[in-house]
């Protein structure tokens, strides 16, 4: 091979080390700091914007993790032009997924989970349903830490049902971790806000019923209460 040869081989392979790969969106990470003088949006920082995947793991390797924020503290990935609060426009007629994560029990890695679930919107592993996710939020708390993603419409149940489904098999979730879905509103903002629980009615009975181990141990028939002929496969 000339040296000429050499060179433009040289120049093609650094000019496709420099290509980037880009992504289906354009995503804005925020943080929330929990900071008593101010309001709760003044709180709220708009981080940085990116679109490709090199630059979504530039962004992520040089923050901190989320297991080492100060407690009160939030992060959260969101579309771009889609502000990680209720009153958007883009989240009113919303739900969202949430899942809680006990200090005093065994729980999935936060840090993993919080990975997993930025890695599943912004490849787009919602199937069909990429354009239903508006976002997600992790929250660090003094006995629950929290993860939220946000979906466009309550009504397409179909989506928020698919978008759950992928949610629990990509985290690993355990029973006692309590995902559920409700719908956006400042009233349920607020309650998750204060609340370290999942909602009373769903907090014991609804796992079980769904847990094919729980009926089996403890001999519950086919079509009571606690063991339906017909299980939700998000909760069990």
């Amino acid at each position: 091979m000339s040296i000429e040869e050499e060179n433009a081989a040289e120049t093609e392979m650094t000019a496709e080390m420099r290509m980037k790969h880009p992504l289906q969106n354009v995503w804005s990470l925020w943080f929330y700091k929990n900071d008593r003088t101010k309001t709760w949006e003044e709180n709220l920082t708009e981080i940085a914007s990116f679109d490709t995947v090199e630059d979504f793991w530039a962004l992520y390797n040089h923050i901190e993790l989320v297991a080492k924020l100060p407690l009160g503290c939030d992060y959260a990935l969101f579309k771009q032009g889609i502000k990680p609060m209720w009153e958007d426009e883009r989240n009113k007629q919303g739900g969202r997924w949430l899942i809680n994560f006990q200090k005093y029990h065994a729980n999935p890695d936060l840090n993993s989970c919080w990975l997993e679930i930025l890695l599943c919107m912004i490849g787009e592993a919602f199937d069909d349903y990429g354009e239903d996710v508006c976002g997600a939020v992790v929250q660090v708390r003094g006995k629950v830490d929290r993860l939220a993603l946000w979906t466009a419409s309550a009504e397409n149940k179909q989506a928020i049902r698919r978008i759950g489904e992928i949610l629990k098999e990509r985290l690993h979730l355990l029973h006692r971790n309590g995902i559920w879905c409700e719908v956006l509103s400042k009233e349920a903002n607020e309650r998750y806000i204060k609340d370290n629980h999942s909602p009373g009615k769903y907090r014991a009975n609804i796992p079980l019923i769904n847990s094919p181990e729980f009926s089996s141990v403890f001999n519950c028939p086919v079509g009571t209460p606690m063991n339906p002929a017909k299980k939700c496969k998000l909760w069990g």
